[in-house]
């Protein structure tokens, strides 16, 4: 895709079947109900509304928020019900937290290659192994 932002809820940008009008998940991906719901009830709890979607690579799809924070990412990770929460080294700023859902999807907070926040969504529960399936970045470039 690449060029302007797509935003499912206008209409011509709706890249999903159905009205544009109708309300749309958050997140739209093939993880665990439960976790989807958490996912969605997390990030619409604290940021409002569903992120602009920028592209799909392959199967994951990449968004952000506009004007999202780091601060904004960190309260969006620890809204979710995670367990197992450990600090990580990113391969992008150097902090960064990783854990697991109820029904096992992997949910990162760390920087992004250009320095923003995001969360990034794993989905572990297919055969041949974890697959990173969302990241959803805070603020502009």
């Amino acid at each position: 895709m690449g060029g302007k932002p797509l935003d499912p809820q206008k209409p011509g940008d709706n890249i999903l079947p159905g009205s544009p009008a109708d309300p749309l998940p958050i997140i739209t991906l093939a993880v665990p109900p439960r976790d989807k719901e958490a996912i969605d009830s997390s990030l619409s709890g604290v940021m409002g509304g569903a992120p602009v979607l920028d592209d799909i690579k392959g199967k994951n799809y990449i968004s952000h928020y506009p004007s999202g924070t780091q601060e904004n990412a960190e309260k969006v990770f620890n809204s979710m019900p995670l367990r197992d929460v450990i600090s990580i080294n990113s391969d992008y700023g150097g902090w960064g937290r990783r854990g697991t859902l109820p029904d096992g999807t992997m949910v990162i907070v760390r920087p992004s290659k250009d320095g923003r926040p995001t969360i990034e969504i794993q989905d572990t529960n297919r055969p041949g192994g974890t697959r990173r399936v969302q990241e959803i970045r805070f603020g502009e470039k």
